[in-house]
């Protein structure tokens, strides 16, 4: 068990996928099923990788207001149905071609940092779009370490107080001899980013396979907000 900064605690495996699903049952009625429709439509990609069924069980349905999903693939079609209310997703990528599954509700094509449609919104997940594939070899298709902190002053702009983001932080695991090669690189600034420490509350991190997930609540102190204009965004 790895520790990080101490308001943070300790790093955590992900659930169960019993557990995941047993979180499901609390639901309201209809969105139970839309929950569970969701689940089968991707049977084979969430028994293949446990990160997809923690955000698709344990992160979207409990959000609330508006939800930005930052980089979309095929698998993400329907991610708007995992939400309470799935007209209020929204979606964006740097690639064009990608916009065919992006949310229905509302899709942009245009990097993070440059987004700016909407504040105030009540969640915001780049899973899968942060984390290099290898840290000596930056992939231009995933934000790297060197702009998480970045990633969190522009989130934080974004997010009401209270709100959450959530990291998918890919692991490199693509040679034997150097498997998750970054996870020292992001463990590192989990527990160093004053960034992060600063303008978000109640963090979770959890360790998958594929992925470092982390779970974070934009902080409600004024203070703590009012520093984000102050450091250069």
């Amino acid at each position: 068990m790895v520790f990080l900064h101490q308001q943070f605690g300790p790093m955590r495996r992900i659930p169960s996928p019993q557990s995941m699903l047993n979180g499901v049952h609390s639901l309201q009625p209809e969105h139970q099923d839309r929950v569970l429709e969701y689940l089968r439509i991707h049977r084979a990609l969430v028994e293949a990788y446990p990160e997809r069924l923690f955000l698709a069980t344990y992160f979207f349905p409990h959000l609330s207001g508006v939800v930005l999903n930052v980089g979309v693939m095929e698998m993400n079609k329907d991610d708007h149905l995992l939400l309470k209310e799935p007209h209020l997703m929204r979606s964006l990528d740097t690639d064009a071609s990608c916009a065919v599954w992006g949310s229905p509700f509302g899709h942009a094509t245009c990097d993070f940092f440059d987004w700016c449609h909407e504040s105030s919104l009540g969640g915001v997940a780049l899973f899968g779009a942060i984390g290099d594939r290898n840290d000596r070899s930056p992939d231009a298709a995933h934000i790297g370490v060197e702009q998480a902190d970045r990633v969190a002053q522009h989130s934080a702009l974004l997010l009401e107080p209270g709100g959450q983001l959530l990291l998918g932080i890919e692991l490199n695991h693509f040679s034997r001899r150097a498997r998750y090669l970054n996870i020292r690189v992001w463990r590192r600034w989990l527990r160093r980013s004053r960034t992060l420490h600063d303008l978000f509350d109640g963090l979770q991190v959890f360790q998958g396979r594929n992925n470092i997930i982390v779970i974070a609540d934009r902080s409600t102190a004024p203070t703590q907000v009012s520093a984000i204009s102050d450091r250069g965004l």
